[in-house]
């Protein structure tokens, strides 16, 4: 069950959401765990507004993405300092 429409509205399933926005299922289920994201669940499908989960991307995923790469770019640096002196 991708897609379930319920009159002008429709629901993503976990899988579909993270295939159409590029991200894990794993992650979509933390984000519902830690009350970042909505979710019914119907049976033993997880379904999700496609606008909350758009907008747990831009406001959740992207930023803490980011940080990783921040503070893997910034450990790198380090660890070449130490290396030149």
């Amino acid at each position: 069950m991708p897609v379930l429409k319920l009159g002008d509205k429709e629901l993503w399933s976990l899988t579909e959401a993270a295939k159409r926005l590029g991200v894990t299922r794993a992650a979509l289920h933390r984000a519902i765990k830690k009350g970042q994201l909505a979710a019914i669940q119907i049976g033993s499908a997880k379904l999700v507004a496609p606008e909350a989960a758009r907008e747990w991307v831009r406001l959740f995923y992207h930023r803490k993405r980011a940080e990783a790469q921040r503070k893997r770019w910034m450990q790198h640096k380090h660890a070449k300092g130490k290396d030149a002196s």
